[in-house]
């Protein structure tokens, strides 16, 4: 009944994240159906092919995940360095004189800078990794269902 031209239109668009409204008025104009059954058409050939338009939107989701986790990657060993250098410094001399609270007060103060960028940085790399699982298992479902079927 699917007409196989149209199957890949659909999987084209999705891949190349499209709207799914758009897509759907663009079917019922072109095919004469209805919204509902060009929705239904579209969700079926989108769970149906699911695998083509991860591999579709794969390289795009890759390159993002991967420079998100070394941009957060970054900020963590950099805020660390900055970190480790001011306590570093000041601790050695924040007991060698009577203004120890100032000198606390001070590293924390300043020192609120680099935890926060820690902070911010691993949030990165963990956002990172899920949208990379994500980008994944499509691909690597689709490879061992191909793998178990030989």
């Amino acid at each position: 009944m699917d007409d196989p031209e149209l199957v890949q239109r659909i999987v084209s668009r999705l891949g190349n994240a499209a709207s799914v409204n758009d897509l759907i008025m663009e079917i019922c104009e072109t095919r004469g159906l209805s919204w509902s059954e060009a929705e239904a058409l579209v969700h079926r050939v989108e769970a149906e092919q699911e695998q083509a338009i991860a591999g579709r939107r794969f390289p795009l989701l890759f390159v993002i995940a991967l420079g998100i986790f070394f941009g957060g990657l970054a900020l963590v060993v950099y805020d660390s360095y900055v970190l480790i250098s001011l306590l570093e410094t000041d601790l050695r001399t924040a007991f060698d004189s009577l203004d120890t609270l100032t000198h606390l007060r001070f590293i924390f103060d300043v020192g609120i800078a680099p935890i926060t960028g820690i902070a911010a940085g691993a949030a990165m790399m963990l956002g990172s990794l899920v949208g990379m699982r994500r980008a994944w298992t499509p691909l690597l479902d689709h490879w061992l269902e191909a793998k178990d079927g030989q």
